[in-house]
């Protein structure tokens, strides 16, 4: 039980009876009655030991036993309660989230194995039994014997007959020992890729330091793991020839194909819930993550690329100044006189980078200095010879304005996937994918207007399901959010919780509590009850909340064609035909929208100030415009009557909204 709710009196009870006690979901407070039994604070009445629980005098026995359990690695607690803990460490370490995931892979690719190693396990500890009783008799006959040893005819066969037994176990204990090594040799066959995948989990975890919300638990990476091992995404993954693949599993390339399978996967799920400006950022730390792990991605950076990608490598201080450069001979770079340090840079830490370059040749790097996509303009006589991430270290040198595109070119090839954006958000398929007992939170920016709430209205609807909203932050509302959140589960209802980032860590911590203990161990209404909740990225948010949620960002896709994709294309057509120009009004009504929102990128050229554009704005937008179309019974064109309103009419209208 939680430690903030649960009596006084059930501490009372342990301490007095000598029972176990166990605190789930610890927060960084400690009840302060709690303290002089942590430290062992006894008072002697007599024979008896006492402590202070609150303003009761308890009697202490000795077989009592206290443990405090908490699933957030950073929990803080003061020193003086810290020295008064023995502290055990259950947190995940790659060593054991290998054995995990080989013990997952080895029971769902071959699962005979599996269960012959449990059956090995059962069969060694009965032999091992029964050669303790075969002793345990004989020494029992030897000690009841009477006379000459040599004489007794019945302890003389009853040794032999135990002497044989023990040697058939011994044969027995010997070949299951032999049996066990066989086993273990074929397990150990799938560790490397175990442990590769393993490194996948530890490659997200720095994703904290650039925001605290991107949180993420261990078992989203073992789910996908086991979504990777699905007969259909393993068929996709196997090579057509299956030539030389081990006897009972799959060979080395197939492994690998499942593993290159998980980062995508991986990398798609966790893009989900990062927000545009830090994707390209993500993707660059998880795939340099890999390859220092190593994860099999070492040949993406050769020694000394990446710190000179980041800026670590500096030139010496010899090397600085135009004078003393030595590239002041290569004519066309005194047109670039800002590229020159970048090409020195280069020159120090990568010889053989700069050998390939061929920087003298202008008329090879003529078209790449000029080009609008110079990432698709690399020298043929160079280009052949570089890899990937060279060629990213390239532009950085010499076209700096074109980084942003190149790096997302090099990090989408890698990865597998057509872009480092997110995959369009679809509420309705990521509610029926993932089980009511884990909520969904929608992170919005900072500052922003942006409420998914006619989404999950419309989403509701379309499942008949009803709808429930509540917002943190007001006074009084723990026990009704805790009320309205058993209501709707045990209607299957839908319940829409914003601003959690307005509540308390306490009030967080009870509502993972109630999902745990209520809907967890049971299955509500029709499967249906689902818990939306929307927050800003907010330091206060709980660990443990975060990683227990599904985590959503709800923002404007990055682009025009991909704000699009989303708005237009994702939409869901209606059943009744549209004429030609409604359909036209329709699209161009999207990509009006689009621009306008794509504009505030570049405030303040496009924009004076950020202006929230949000989707209830193209739906009413929406509505207006098919509002217009059904009314229209003449023969007109409603296009035609829009181009007669007056200039002065929306200008007016404009004022007085703003």
């Amino acid at each position: 039980m939680p430690l903030k709710i649960f009596k006084i009196i059930f501490i009372e009870l342990g301490v007095r009876f000598g029972k176990t006690l166990i605190v789930d979901e610890l927060d960084n407070d400690i009840e302060p009655s709690l303290v002089p039994l942590l430290r062992r604070e006894f008072k002697s009445i007599g024979t008896r030991l006492t402590v202070q629980l609150g303003e009761k005098q308890v009697d202490f026995n000795d077989k009592f036993r206290l443990f405090l359990c908490t699933r957030n690695e950073h929990n803080r607690l003061g020193e003086h309660i810290r020295g008064s803990l023995t502290e055990v460490n259950f947190s995940v370490t790659r060593s054991g989230l290998a054995s995990q995931l080989l013990g997952l892979a080895i029971q769902i690719e071959q699962p005979e194995l599996e269960r012959n190693s449990a059956q090995l396990s059962s069969q060694m500890e009965s032999l091992q039994v029964q050669l303790d009783q075969i002793e345990q008799v004989l020494l029992e006959e030897l000690a009841k014997s009477e006379g000459s040893l040599l004489e007794n005819n019945s302890l003389l066969e009853s040794l032999n007959q135990s002497k044989e037994k023990a040697e058939k176990v011994a044969k027995g204990i010997v070949e299951s020992k032999r049996l066990r090594a066989e086993i273990d040799s074929k397990r150990e066959a799938f560790r490397p890729f175990a442990e590769r995948c393993a490194q996948l989990y530890f490659a997200i975890r720095p994703l904290k330091s650039i925001k605290s919300c991107y949180q993420y638990s261990v078992n989203d990476c073992i789910a996908l793991f086991r979504k990777c091992f699905d007969s259909n995404n393993v068929n996709d993954a196997r090579p057509k020839s299956t030539a030389g693949a081990e006897e009972g599993g799959k060979s080395h390339l197939e492994r690998y194909g499942i593993y290159r399978r998980l980062r995508q996967k991986l990398f798609e799920y966790i893009s989900l819930s990062l927000f545009k400006e830090d994707r390209l950022t993500f993707a660059m730390q998880y795939l340099h993550q890999e390859a220092v792990s190593g994860g099999g991605g070492q040949h993406l950076f050769a020694p000394k690329e990446w710190e000179l990608f980041t800026g670590v490598s500096q030139l010496p201080s010899e090397n600085v100044g135009e004078n003393n450069s030595h590239l002041s001979q290569i004519g066309w770079l005194s047109d670039y006189r800002d590229k020159k340090q970048a090409i020195e840079l280069i020159r120090t830490h990568l010889p053989s980078l700069f050998q390939q370059m061929q920087i003298n040749d202008q008329q090879a790097w003529a078209g790449f200095m000029k080009s609008t996509e110079c990432e698709n303009a690399y020298p043929p006589s160079i280009n052949s010879r570089l890899s990937d991430f060279q060629r990213v270290l390239i532009i950085q040198a010499l076209r700096p304005d074109r980084l942003h595109a190149g790096i997302n070119r090099f990090a989408s090839k890698v990865l597998g996937i057509e872009s480092l954006s997110s995959q369009h958000l679809d509420l309705l398929a990521l509610h029926k994918e993932e089980p009511p007992s884990r909520p969904i939170l929608l992170l919005v920016s900072p500052g922003s207007s942006a409420d998914p709430s006619a989404e999950l209205i419309e989403c509701a609807k379309q499942q008949q399901r009803k709808f429930h909203q509540m917002a943190f932050g007001q006074p009084g509302t723990e026990s009704i959010v805790l009320q309205m959140l058993r209501q709707c589960f045990k209607d299957g209802d839908w319940i829409c919780l914003s601003n959690a980032h307005l509540s308390t860590p306490s009030l967080l911590g009870k509502l993972l509590v109630e999902i745990s203990s209520t809907i967890g161990q049971s299955n509500p209404s029709k499967g249906e009850f689902r818990l939306w909740l929307t927050a800003e990225p907010e330091e206060q948010l709980p660990g443990v909340f975060l990683q227990t949620c599904v985590k959503i960002t709800y923002e404007t896709p990055p682009g025009i064609k991909q704000n699009l994709e989303q708005n237009y294309f994702g939409q869901e057509m209606e059943i009744a035909p549209k004429s030609l120009s409604h359909l036209k009004a329709n699209f161009l009504l999207h990509w009006l929208h689009a621009v306008i929102q794509e504009r505030r990128n570049f405030i303040p050229q496009a924009w004076l100030r950020f202006y929230e554009f949000s989707g209830a704005d193209l739906r009413v937008a929406k509505n207006s415009l098919d509002t217009l179309f059904a009314k229209n019974t003449s023969n007109s064109d409603p296009l035609i009557l829009l181009g007669t309103i007056s200039w002065t009419y929306v200008q007016c209208s404009i004022w007085r909204k703003n």
